[in-house]
């Protein structure tokens, strides 16, 4: 895999999988996590999915494999589902940014407003730093129209990742959307 030689690193993978006696061994779960990231990266969703999903059949611990789920479970337009792959995993870890973030972001999708900027508030100060964190929390400001938030948060994403060309995109579209044309260019 690190020689660039997916599909050989794919094929080992497969044969550590094929291997009965060895289910409950660590390498195992690796063969999994590595499976379902090659179908992630190749973009083919569904296959990614069962992978993970027999990973949570081996370890219904792996909180990756529950944030997974759920993220390909939302991009899949499943968002009541995506939900409580996100809430599983949070009750194993509930001060998880990443998973707090996915949470959010489902719950927007889904018009819950009031909770998705909690769950996000809530990740940010778990880890203030993130502009990601920040940059999410400023598009549902900007979504409720709540555009004086929103221009903190993307602002602060700003400060924290100047080279961030999406949120200087969205925070223009924000001035704009506030009458602001020339800020906004």
């Amino acid at each position: 895999e690190q020689l660039g030689q997916a599909d050989r690193a794919q094929a080992v993978y497969q044969e550590i999988l094929d291997l009965k006696d060895q289910k409950k061994d660590q390498d195992y779960e690796i063969a999994l996590t590595k499976m379902a990231q090659f179908h992630l990266d190749a973009k083919h969703p569904v296959e990614a999915k069962t992978y993970f999903q027999r990973l949570l059949r081996h370890n219904p611990q792996a909180i990756e494999a529950l944030n997974n789920l759920g993220s390909i479970e939302r991009s899949l337009g499943a968002h009541l589902s995506a939900q409580r792959y996100f809430e599983q995993a949070l009750q194993i870890n509930s001060n998880n940014a990443s998973i707090l973030c996915n949470l959010a972001l489902c719950l927007h999708d889904q018009g819950n407003t009031r909770e998705a900027i909690e769950r996000l508030t809530h990740a940010i100060t778990l880890e203030p730093k993130q502009s990601i964190l920040h940059f999410n929390l400023a598009n549902i400001y900007s979504d409720d129209r709540q555009f004086k938030l929103a221009n903190q948060h993307y602002i602060t994403a700003l400060e924290l990742n100047p080279e961030y060309a999406e949120a200087h995109s969205n925070y223009g579209f924000c001035l704009r959307q506030q009458g602001k044309s020339n800020e906004a260019i």
